[in-house]
């Protein structure tokens, strides 16, 4: 995709002159890194990529304090310095004056200008820009669930709460629309709220919703609507009457069914990638915890056994056109999907 970037203009120049401001779509952490290592490596686990990630990081620190430099080649080097003035040659040094500086390569600059793409984004008025959405307790991303606290970060999204024409709005996939009135926290980049799904929701499986932040920036201004980019998925609850998952805006059906599942009533989650080799992955465990191994789904819609719980968990596509529409499903979202779930037992 192309480096998004905005036109900023400078009226303190004389002529006036402009800049360019780049936008970032997300800001990767060591989880969301090391998946995308995976998905471009297929052979590489995420869990293996991650704990390289978090050993590079430790070696780092711990050669840097030994006094060591590290140069990789193409890349980035890192280097110690002093930036302490002393008064008398014979002072000793403050404690803690060590500073670390990254120097990039020009190989990796002049690599990342031959790949880089650009996109201009259209002047747009002060809203309010949701950039991250997350269940505060166990961090995942984008799984919201009533009476738990849900953190959205941004710019621009804190609002009024004297006003009831602001605030936070849930929409589910029936397009029943949700005010939240239990916030916690409110400022400019930072939202925190214990979610209200109200009275009526989307018929499950139907767990797909949207937020959106309205506020206004003057007392008499136009009231703004910031709406975040990526969908909220809530608590799927699997059964034998309902065994469907990934189930994708008010759809009746969802792409997979849970055929066999013989364990005691448990909460867990399944994530699903759309490597670049054309496979589908999917895997099963704890929501919070390690996964169980990945496996690639065939198309043919044979019966597909995920380990990673107590008791195995049987999958497979609703029926013969499926495996195509999960593929168009992981591409909407970016080629990933989290489905948490309430599990319950499921007999053959």
């Amino acid at each position: 995709m192309p480096i998004q970037y905005k036109i900023i203009q400078n009226y303190l120049t004389n002529p006036p002159s402009s800049t360019a401001r780049p936008i970032a779509r997300k800001t990767l952490d060591y989880d969301a890194l090391a998946k995308q290592i995976h998905l471009h490596n297929p052979t590489i686990p995420v869990d293996t990529a991650k704990a390289v990630l978090e050993a590079f990081r430790e070696e780092v620190i711990r050669q840097l304090a030994d006094g060591n430099t590290i140069n990789l080649s193409g890349f980035v080097s890192f280097v110690t310095t002093l930036p302490v003035r002393l008064d008398l040659p014979t002072d000793d040094l403050p404690p803690d004056c060590v500073d670390v500086k990254a120097r990039p390569s020009v190989v990796l600059k002049q690599d990342v200008a031959q790949k880089a793409e650009y996109e201009r984004l259209p002047y747009s008025e002060k809203s309010p820009d949701i950039g991250g959405a997350y269940d505060t307790n166990t961090k995942l991303q984008n799984w919201i669930r009533a009476d738990y606290g849900f953190r959205l970060d941004g710019s621009n999204i804190g609002f009024d709460e004297a006003d009831p024409t602001q605030g936070v709005f849930l929409t589910d996939a029936d397009g029943h629309i949700v005010q939240q009135d239990n916030i916690s926290l409110n400022n400019p980049s930072k939202i925190i709220i214990t979610p209200d799904f109200g009275g009526e929701s989307a018929t499950p499986p139907n767990v797909e919703k949207t937020i959106t932040v309205r506020s206004r920036y003057s007392k008499n201004g136009q009231l703004r609507t910031g709406e975040y980019a990526n969908h909220l998925r809530s608590t799927n609850v699997v059964t034998q009457a309902q065994p469907k998952l990934f189930v994708v805006g008010d759809a009746v059906d969802g792409p997979l069914k849970v055929s066999n599942y013989l364990g005691d009533q448990v909460m867990c989650r399944f994530e699903a990638v759309y490597r670049t080799d054309g496979q589908i992955t999917l895997a099963v465990g704890p929501v919070a915890g390690d996964l169980g191994p990945e496996v690639i789904l065939s198309p043919t819609g044979s019966d597909m056994v995920l380990t990673g719980l107590d008791e195995d968990v049987t999958v497979n596509f609703l029926d013969g056109g499926s495996y195509d529409l999960f593929v168009a499903s992981l591409l909407s979202y970016g080629r990933y999907m989290l489905e948490v779930c309430d599990l319950a037992n499921i007999g053959v």
